[in-house]
């Protein structure tokens, strides 16, 4: 079996814990129900990122369409809590942590060319636009409660983690149009749900 078998055959059973996991804490937990969803698919998500960094860039894209929408799906629940907005608040910034470390790792590796002066100059770049989007967001919503202030300064910290990790992951043109078409099929469903709202309330 060639190595290239091998990581296909190793990495989906790499979520079978996860899977039995989220079952025994999904039929077990009390609490909202879809907040222990949304936990669960943090940590799917942040899987994805960590062993198919490609896949998971795509998949982070597409939630941005759909993070207000899991925001209100929460009060379906039994009840809630500032931790459960919070989980469903972090689904997107999890992914994108764990891309950026896989992309780190595949520089250090040597798997990604990344150490000539322009991607050092991208990469301290990328590292002040989310130390400044943190300055600047934390006194921006300092006036604010405490899930205000946190969605603030994680958005404004992926600023720059976003830029790093799709510079890293999809370098390339084709898999950049590829990643564009994706993402526009991904949000079509959030877009016409958008225009039912508008018309029917």
């Amino acid at each position: 079996m060639n190595q290239a078998s091998l990581s296909r055959l190793i990495l989906p059973l790499m979520f079978v814990p996860l899977a039995v996991f989220a079952i025994v804490k999904l039929l077990t937990d009390g609490g909202n129900q879809l907040g222990n969803t949304f936990f669960m698919a943090t940590l799917f998500g942040a899987l994805v990122g960590l062993v198919a960094p490609k896949a998971g860039l795509l998949l982070f894209f597409v939630l941005q369409f759909y993070v207000d929408f899991f925001k209100r799906l929460l009060i379906v629940g039994d009840s809630l809590s500032t931790q459960d907005v919070m989980i469903s608040l972090g689904i997107a910034p999890a992914i994108m942590f764990t891309i950026c470390v896989t992309s780190v790792l595949y520089c250090v590796l040597g798997k990604i060319s990344f150490f000539n002066k322009r991607d050092i100059i991208y990469f301290f770049g990328c590292v002040g636009v989310s130390l400044l989007g943190l300055f600047l967001g934390g006194g921006a919503a300092s006036s604010g409660g405490f899930v205000d202030i946190a969605q603030a300064l994680l958005g404004s910290a992926m600023l720059g983690m976003t830029a790093f990790g799709t510079y890293i992951i999809i370098g390339d043109r084709a898999d950049q149009h590829r990643a564009f078409k994706y993402i526009i099929i991904g949000a079509i469903p959030m877009a016409l749900y958008t225009f039912h709202q508008h018309f029917n309330g």
